[in-house]
């Protein structure tokens, strides 16, 4: 028997012997029983054979080894370039606040900005808001008092207009069918007109209305700026405002349907501040001023009959 053969059944009796050689004299030794012959006459006559099959399988194995570490590391290798071509940068989270038909919110932006958002109302801005800049997109119509800061200006986007401010009081009114508008309480605003890229400088008592007919602002005096903000306290105020934007203001605010039975003419508008926890008390004071009836019915419902005016243009 080799001295090689020798260190190998050394190893493996005093249980030092790799899982591989223990496998291979288990295996072998099982096949020497089932022959009938004894150990040492087999291991006489084929030790060196053993030793050369174990030395010839842990081989095998080292290869299997290193082809086994190449492949991880073209896969770690592969993956490194799929995750650095494949990522991309996250954009920081959106907030969504918004109203439903009839409802009013306050919200104090992390700068302590306060917006009162009106009925039916959307404001968004992104959870890093104030860390690099002042941004927030607003559909419907807001109050905004914003607290100064002058590195950070505080813009406004809104479907028309963009607002720029640094620290002031005004409302933004941009609700789908109505003229757009900023009307400024105190302090100072910068309103661009999207389309045609037109910038006005508003201070206190100004407002800036988008004509769609002319297809650009008109900057126009107010006596009374805070009449704008009357929806805060649940307050209704119209300035020779159609009829029909003043029966969708009034859907917002009091959430429910109306119709109207008659025609509309260019004519009828109306104006005033009207005061009413329900809408049949603004109703009622808008009929003591205009030529109007009304009904509402078991569902809520509210229909208008219109008396034609002087000038009888169809809307």
């Amino acid at each position: 028997m080799s001295i090689k053969y020798k260190e190998l059944f050394k190893r493996y009796s005093q249980g030092k012997a790799s899982k591989r050689e223990v496998k291979i004299v288990d295996t072998y030794l099982e096949k020497l029983q089932n022959r009938n012959n004894t150990v040492d006459e087999a291991a006489a006559e084929t030790g060196d054979r053993i030793y050369t099959r174990i030395q010839e399988a842990l081989a095998r194995r080292r290869r299997r080894y290193y082809e086994l570490a190449a492949a991880v590391i073209l896969f770690v290798a592969a993956t490194a370039a799929v995750f650095q071509y494949s990522i991309k940068p996250v954009s920081a989270t959106r907030i969504v606040i918004s109203t439903d038909a009839g409802e009013r919110k306050r919200v104090i932006l992390p700068d302590s900005s306060l917006v009162i958002l009106n009925a039916a109302s959307r404001l968004t801005y992104t959870a890093d808001f104030g860390s690099d800049a002042r941004d927030v997109e607003l559909e419907g119509e807001a109050y905004f008092e914003v607290s100064r800061d002058e590195e950070h200006p505080f813009v406004i986007s809104s479907d028309d207009f963009t607002t720029e401010v640094l620290g002031t009081t005004f409302i933004i009114n941009n609700y789908e069918g109505t003229l757009p508008a900023v009307t400024v309480l105190s302090g100072k605003v910068k309103v661009t007109d999207k389309k045609s890229s037109s910038t006005n400088v508003l201070t206190r008592s100004q407002r800036v209305v988008l004509d769609r007919e002319k297809s650009s602002p008109v900057l126009e005096h107010v006596d009374r700026p805070e009449d704008y903000i009357a929806w805060i306290d649940g307050k209704v105020f119209f300035d020779r405002t159609p009829i029909g934007e003043v029966i969708e203001t009034l859907e917002r605010r009091f959430k429910v349907n109306m119709i109207v039975n008659s025609p509309l003419y260019s004519c009828d508008t109306i104006s005033g501040r009207f005061t009413g926890d329900n809408i049949t008390d603004i109703l009622k004071s808008i009929q003591f001023i205009n030529d109007m009836d009304y009904a509402i019915d078991t569902m809520g419902n509210v229909t208008i009959s219109l008396k034609p005016c002087q000038k009888q243009t169809p809307m």
